[in-house]
């Protein structure tokens, strides 16, 4: 039968895999977001002179609305990267059957 401890290490090691994981996908979301800017300045033509005051307002007011929307999640500490990790390696029931069960 296996010790109290080996269920702790067990438990240590997917908290460990589960941080790293959650890091770098963090890592890769970041490199994903800088790529699609970079794609959007280089195929997205600019406004028109005529267009420009528009446009400018326009993408004050959507900026504003996206930094409160991460914002809220961030507060909220549901964010995309921890969505992804618990999709990728499971919830913590399902973490806790797999240390009971011995893997």
């Amino acid at each position: 039968m296996p010790s109290v401890l080996s269920y702790e290490y067990q438990w240590l090691r997917v908290v460990c895999a589960r941080q790293a994981n959650q890091h770098s996908l963090g890592l890769a979301l970041l490199e994903m977001l800088g790529t699609h800017i970079k794609m959007w300045f280089a195929y997205t033509p600019p406004a028109s002179e005529e267009e420009q005051e528009a446009a400018q307002a326009q993408a004050e007011q959507r900026f504003g609305a996206f930094l409160d929307y991460v914002a809220e999640q961030l507060a909220s500490g549901d964010t995309l990267v921890n969505e992804l990790v618990q999709d990728t390696i499971g919830d913590d029931d399902e973490l806790a059957k797999l240390t009971r069960n011995g893997g």
